[in-house]
This record gives C-alpha cells, sequence and structure tokens, in this order.
C-alpha cells in the first residue's frame, strides 16, 4: 500500500534502472548507484526505484555478478525476465506506465522492452565473450510488438548500443550490427517509429570518453546513434559519468 499511496501521489511512474552488462543493481560505476542520487534529488521516493539485477547477482559474490557469458545474447536471454520484472511492478504498484534509465546493454533492454521484444527459444545461449565462440540465436527467434507502448512513458539511454557493433571482437549476437537482432530491431523500428513516437520519449545520452572503446578505433566502435547523413564515424561516446547530451542527442532514426 505505501507504494501504491507514494506514487499515486507523487504523479510520477516508476523508474526502472537497467545496468549494463558485467555489472549489477549494487554497481556504484556507471551503474544504478550513480542514478539513484540523481533521481532522489529530482523528488523520487525509494518506492519510485527500481533496479534488477538481471545477470544473477545475488549480493554475496565478490564480482558484483560479472556473467561475461552472456554478453553476447544478453538481451536474448534475459528479455523475459525484464518483460515479467517490468509488468510485475506495474501490477504492484498500480502505476499506468513506467520509466526506465538503461546503461549500455540496460539501454538495449529498455528500448527491446519498449518494442514489444520476445525471443521464442527457451534455452538461454551463453558462450565466451568478446568474440569468443558462441551461438547465437537464428533469425526466427527474434519478435518485435507494440504491445508494451503504453506501459512505458520515458526511456533514458546511456552509452546504449542502438546500432551495434562493428568490431570483429565485440560485434557477437545482439551486438552485431549486421546480425539478426540488430537488423530486425531496427527493421521494425523503421516501420513502426511513428507509432513509438506517439506514444514513447525517447533520449540517448553519450559521454565525451568510453573506456569500452577506447582500445579500438573508432571506426569499429559500438555505434550508438547516426548523424543525418548516416555517418556513423566517431559518432559513440559513452561511459564515463560525466555525461553530456550530443548534438542531436535523440538518434536520428528515432526524431
Amino acid at each position: 500500500a505505501s507504494h501504491q499511496s507514494v506514487i499515486a501521489a507523487s504523479g510520477k511512474y516508476p523508474v526502472i534502472v537497467l545496468h549494463g552488462n558485467g555489472a549489477s543493481s549494487t554497481s556504484t560505476e556507471w551503474g544504478p548507484q550513480e542514478s539513484i542520487p540523481m533521481l532522489k534529488a529530482a523528488g523520487y521516493k525509494d518506492e519510485h526505484i527500481w533496479a534488477p539485477s538481471y545477470l544473477g547477482y545475488d549480493g554475496t559474490a565478490a564480482n558484483h555478478g560479472m556473467d561475461y557469458a552472456d554478453y553476447p545474447n544478453v538481451a536474448s536471454n534475459n528479455i523475459s525476465d525484464i518483460n515479467k520484472y517490468i509488468d510485475a511492478v506495474l501490477e504492484y504498484t498500480g502505476a499506468e506506465k513506467v520509466d526506465i534509465i538503461g546503461h549500455s546493454s540496460g539501454g538495449t533492454l529498455a528500448l527491446a522492452y519498449a518494442l514489444g521484444y520476445n525471443n521464442s527459444y527457451n534455452q538461454k545461449r551463453r558462450g565466451s565473450a568478446m568474440g569468443g565462440n558462441v551461438t547465437c540465436y537464428p533469425a526466427d527467434s527474434h519478435h518485435f510488438s507494440l504491445a508494451n507502448l503504453d506501459k512505458v512513458g520515458t526511456i533514458v539511454t546511456l552509452a546504449a548500443d542502438h546500432y551495434g557493433f562493428t568490431s570483429p571482437m565485440q560485434a557477437t549476437c545482439n551486438f552485431n550490427a549486421n546480425g539478426e537482432f540488430m537488423t530486425q530491431k531496427l527493421a521494425f523500428w523503421e516501420q513502426n517509429h511513428a507509432a513509438v513516437k506517439e506514444k514513447v520519449k525517447i533520449y540517448a545520452v553519450v559521454a565525451d570518453t568510453d573506456w569500452v572503446d577506447a582500445g579500438y578505433s573508432l571506426s569499429m566502435s559500438r555505434i550508438t546513434y547516426k548523424a543525418p547523413d548516416g555517418n556513423t564515424s566517431g559518432l559513440e561516446h559513452a561511459h564515463e559519468n560525466k555525461i553530456f547530451p550530443m548534438p542531436g542527442s535523440i538518434p536520428s532514426a528515432y526524431t
């Protein structure tokens, strides 16, 4: 009752904070523990803030759940749990919608939820991270729909890989710019962006440095958004806690 009454009286939606790969809800660097004080300073209460550890961190492991075996298929492997979690928050709080903040792969999952993504395969496909051996999901496993649009108010992604990786080491399965998940997601977006924009506000935020890509040339880096002319060279930046909007901070295809 406390959650329901606080949220109803505030006029604010619950906020789902989704961490990135190799992190958890307790991560202090580039994670939920940096977003939560910001939310509280803006008037959100504990009852508003929900931060799952979707990689399975139980609060005891010294590595904070850095399960990189989930990396290549992190969206496909975890979207079912994210769908259930967000739906459970909506049911428990009685809220009409949620807002979502997602960092890195958490941003991928946030947008995937808004686009009604489901993976029809029941068994998780896991493997070595960063270019190791892993089996990707086949084309017919990825399904998108408009079913969740009325459940989301605003999405803010921080360093999310909306267009995938082009680095051979990083471009595995869900993160492959030319892979089945990414191409089907973007094709669905192109067909339905007007309907999505009518319901959900989407903001993609980037920063001036990305430690993940520091060891790679910009031409091999993750692609967060595209310039109006379609050029993606040098436009990915974002894991540092100095976050600022780049020109056209919403990806051009999202505006």
